[in-house]
């Protein structure tokens, strides 16, 4: 175990604020900790854990895990050097979305993550980062000391990024646990641009499949999911309970309403 430490990014849909509740529910103990969304991966950096196994089909998220690890100490003074504002800021998300190769991408990625409006990342249908530059509601940036801990949490995980029903039938095993937070709602769905290709019905029919198989190779799983049809209709089948979530992904604050949340589970607490 190593020490607990801030995550590395903003990400819209994060369950940090939750996590003191949702992991009253966690497993006592388990062999390795996975995500197969793993996003700004909040819980594994508030959890410290050294056996992490993280996962998300955004490749650019991906390589900017991997590429930290590198040289963080340059990594990091490259990233602040950046001016930070609006002029900036779009500057810099346009080498980002017209060099797709370069040496610095992934220091270009974290800046505009920083920087951009409430974590989110969202790409248009030709593959474009195109959120907009937060005037307000930025958080600042972590200190150098921060930063580099937080890499030690990335150092020691492997990372991959595959789809997740192949991760999880191919990264883990007997005495794991994995925490399933999908970024995308099946039936109220109100973002999608996450990846070329958003999660939809079908991904969670398969979804429903791969607990299964989970369940019989002896994984244990905790399923985050919106209180909708088709998630109660899963949580009917496992062990659940509900836990209130602020939607803070809405423009206007005034909807950013407080929804519940399904914890689906095949394990006793």
């Amino acid at each position: 175990m190593t020490q607990k430490c801030l995550p590395l990014l903003r990400w819209a849909g994060s369950k940090k604020r939750q996590f003191g509740s949702i992991s009253k529910i966690f497993p006592n103990s388990y062999n390795s900790y996975a995500e197969p969304f793993a996003g700004s991966a909040a819980f594994a950096f508030c959890l410290g854990t050294n056996k992490a196994i993280l996962n998300d089909i955004n490749v650019d998220l991906t390589s900017f895990y991997h590429d930290v690890t590198n040289d963080p100490k340059g990594f990091y003074k490259k990233f602040s050097d950046i001016p930070r504002g609006e002029k900036s800021y779009y500057e810099i998300r346009s080498l980002f979305n017209n060099d797709k190769k370069r040496d610095d991408r992934s220091v270009l990625f974290y800046y505009l993550n920083r920087n951009c409006f409430n974590g989110i990342h969202r790409l248009n249908k030709r593959g474009e980062f195109n959120v907009p530059f937060s005037s307000s509601r930025v958080s600042s940036y972590l200190s150098e000391e921060q930063f580099l801990r937080s890499v030690e949490v990335v150092r020691s995980a492997k990372i991959y990024s595959l789809d997740f029903e192949e991760f999880c039938d191919n990264s883990l095993g007997r005495g794991d646990f994995v925490f399933i937070d999908p970024p995308y709602y099946s039936a109220e769905r109100i973002f999608n641009e996450y990846n070329i290709k958003p999660f939809d019905r079908e991904d969670f029919s398969r979804l429903e499949e791969l607990l299964v198989r989970l369940n019989r190779k002896g994984v244990r799983f905790l399923l985050s999911f919106p209180e909708v049809p088709e998630s109660l209709e899963l949580a009917s089948v496992w062990n659940s309970s509900c836990v209130p979530v602020r939607r803070t992904i809405a423009s206007d604050p005034a909807k950013r309403r407080v929804s519940n949340e399904l914890l689906i589970r095949n394990y006793a607490v």
